[in-house]
């Protein structure tokens, strides 16, 4: 994997009332050194205009290490690789001269075409100039579990047991009862993961064994939907709402829910 290294001098402007680089310019100076690669790889603005598409960051996470001051020289070293057919993720590190950790920023792209304003397969001449040529790996069919559905004959009554011996603050959904907890996968689309836990009041009565309903988070929904198939399982497609929904069934006859979550923007 090539490593592309970007100098920078801390000017004047790029620091706090406290003496030290801002926080702010810290996304700045990972950004010019992002741009520095397509310049040092060849791919030009004018050549990006010419594409009509450019690479997109719908995710960014950024850890602060040490004090950056004025006037300190400092590199931003930067690489990346290919995590799916439209995906890239890169991984940036500011270092001092004696080349000790400052700050680093770990983030998803994606391509992203400037006439249509959708997120589209990138062009080769694009991957060549960020090192991403490669086969792209085969996105995993699952990325983490979207939520956990349950039917009851008393949703009120369950929501409140619930509350009591979990702490689960259970929020009315009309005829639901649920809540959306933090999830520790990283969400497809730029989105914060998290699952949802839920309630639904049964319209008749439940048999003694229950049952529940599966929400599977995926990247790429056409592209699971046609390995299903291929291998005979049971599909059915569903609408887009909130996203992208299809629905699939086990070998017991259990419906799982599969979602591809709407972009963002």
């Amino acid at each position: 994997m090539r490593v592309f290294t970007h100098p920078v001098v801390i000017q004047p402007e790029q620091i706090d009332i406290l003496g030290h680089l801002n926080n702010a310019a810290y996304l700045a100076i990972f950004e010019a050194a992002r741009w520095a690669v397509l310049t040092e790889t060849g791919a030009s603005w004018d050549e990006l205009a010419a594409l009509g598409v450019s690479p997109v960051i719908l995710e960014i996470d950024l850890k602060f290490r040490r004090e950056v001051r004025l006037g300190d020289t400092v590199g931003v070293e930067s690489s990346f690789r290919r995590t799916g057919p439209r995906r890239f993720a890169a991984t940036q590190r500011l270092v001092d001269a004696a080349g000790k950790l400052r700050a680093s920023a770990e983030l998803t792209g994606s391509f992203f075409d400037v006439r249509t304003r959708r997120i589209i397969d990138p062009p080769e001449a694009l991957l060549g100039a960020l090192g991403l040529g490669e086969p792209a790996p085969e996105p995993p069919q699952v990325q983490g579990l979207g939520g956990a559905f349950l039917y009851a004959d008393d949703v009120d009554a369950l929501a409140a047991w619930y509350t009591l011996h979990f702490g689960l603050e259970l929020q009315n959904w009309g005829s639901a009862r649920g809540i959306e907890l933090p999830s520790a996968d990283r969400a497809p689309a730029g989105r914060k993961a998290t699952t949802t836990f839920a309630l639904f009041q049964a319209e008749s009565p439940l048999p003694a064994v229950r049952t529940g309903r599966v929400n599977f988070r995926v990247p790429d929904l056409d592209a699971v939907l046609a390995r299903l198939m291929t291998a005979g399982v049971r599909t059915e497609r569903g609408g887009d709402d909130y996203g992208r929904f299809a629905w699939a069934w086990d070998p017991e006859g259990n419906k799982l829910e599969l979602w591809e979550p709407a972009l963002l923007g």
